[in-house]
């Protein structure tokens, strides 16, 4: 299994598949990374459960996708699909100014400088 993370462009595609006895959900998104100075789109499909929380994200939430990798060989043709296995939003950590970091000191100069 691979990890990527990066920001949610699409969510789309969203298909109910029926089966004798059951129906899952079927989705497609796509999200976009920084590669080799690049924005590459990079498209994943996800099924189940897992279609249905990808469905609750929204567009430019920052995720780290699991992911397997799955070819097959159609009509002469090599095709590779990235299958999503889980998906974690990363929260974004706000920056806290800390008057320990900026080390003010509480002191006039000019007054020093005339003593």
């Amino acid at each position: 299994m691979q990890f990527i993370s990066g920001r949610i462009v699409f969510v789309g595609n969203n298909q109910v598949i029926l089966k004798q006895d059951y129906s899952f959900s079927s989705v497609i998104f796509v999200i976009k990374k920084k590669m080799d100075g690049k924005i590459r789109n990079i498209c994943f499909e996800c099924i189940g459960k897992l279609a249905d929380e990808v469905l609750k994200l929204r567009i430019d939430d920052k995720i780290e996708v699991k992911y397997l990798i799955t070819s097959s060989l159609r009509n002469g043709n090599w095709y590779t699909n990235l299958k999503a296995k889980e998906v974690f939003k990363i929260e974004a950590i706000k920056k806290i100014n800390n008057e320990s970091q900026l080390k003010i000191q509480d002191y006039d100069t000019l007054k020093k400088g005339f003593e």
